[in-house]
């Protein structure tokens, strides 16, 4: 026997609650429930509910699933908010102690990017993480710490910016594309505390995490408007400044106070 059905060729089908009082609105199917705006049952972008909530496919794989096959740049899911007091925000809600909270970025079904929060057991913080599987630790390309540290090739940077990597690719490069200009790529090194005697900045180099074997820095004078640039080594028992230049030019060796254009002390 054909199933019981309405059909409406003109005209609309309003249902609706008592408008005196509050109340449920119930549509119980014993299969899918099929919200379809076609011309015809089954048309090609129904809403499919059968647990799973389907737009624009008849079969959903997951509670929610937006299906389009159309050549278009359009946004499949919109969150607007007019209210300039308002914000257009959407939430991915984890309990407590759930590891992660991410989206997912697949290629034919295959994962290939996750972005979102991994929560540290143990250590009770979180970090937003950019990674290649689900696990976002063990994958993970860039991550944020709740501290505001950000790490690439390590989740747990020690610093503002934190490279680690392996193989000779833990490496910054800087590239000046511009065809016209004077300067080129740089690299600025900005201390606020102007008008004191204090480090404008300075380059370390390490033989491990510890053990430091060479740098540069540059100090300010007391204004702030001058600056001394300083070379240091290590012999195998502590850092040690080896030659400086002054604010007059002057290079010394073996000195932190030469006298003329190269100032030479020691055997």
């Amino acid at each position: 026997a054909a199933a019981d059905r309405i059909d409406l060729f003109a005209g609309s089908l309003s249902l609706q609650t008592s408008s005196t009082s509050a109340g449920d609105l119930k549509i119980i199917s014993k299969g899918s429930l099929i919200l379809d705006t076609s011309s015809s049952l089954g048309g090609t972008a129904p809403i499919i509910m059968n647990g799973n909530v389907g737009i624009g496919t008849t079969g959903p794989g997951n509670l929610l699933h937006v299906y389009a096959n159309a050549a278009t740049v359009t946004p499949l899911i919109k969150a607007q908010q007019v209210n300039t007091s308002g914000h257009a925000i959407i939430n991915v809600d984890r309990a407590s102690n759930v590891r992660i909270a991410a989206t997912s970025y697949t290629l034919a079904g295959a994962d290939e990017w996750y972005t979102g929060e991994l929560y540290k057991a143990g250590a009770g913080s979180t970090s937003y993480s950019i990674g290649t599987s689900n696990t976002l630790d063990s994958t993970t390309k860039l991550v944020i710490q709740n501290d505001g540290n950000v790490g690439i090739g390590t989740t747990g940077p020690g610093a503002k910016l934190d490279v680690s990597g392996t193989n000779n690719t833990n490496g910054i490069k800087i590239t000046e594309l511009a065809t016209t200009g004077t300067r080129g790529a740089y690299l600025d090194f900005i201390n606020t505390n102007n008008g004191n005697a204090d480090s404008a900045g300075s380059m370390r180099f390490y033989a491990n995490t510890t053990t430091e074997v060479s740098g540069i820095d540059s100090i300010t004078g007391t204004t702030g408007a001058s600056g001394v640039l300083r070379f240091f080594t290590n012999p195998g028992s502590s850092i040690a400044e080896r030659m400086r230049i002054d604010i007059s030019g002057n290079v010394g060796i073996g000195t932190t106070g030469p006298l003329g254009i190269l100032d030479v002390i020691g055997n």
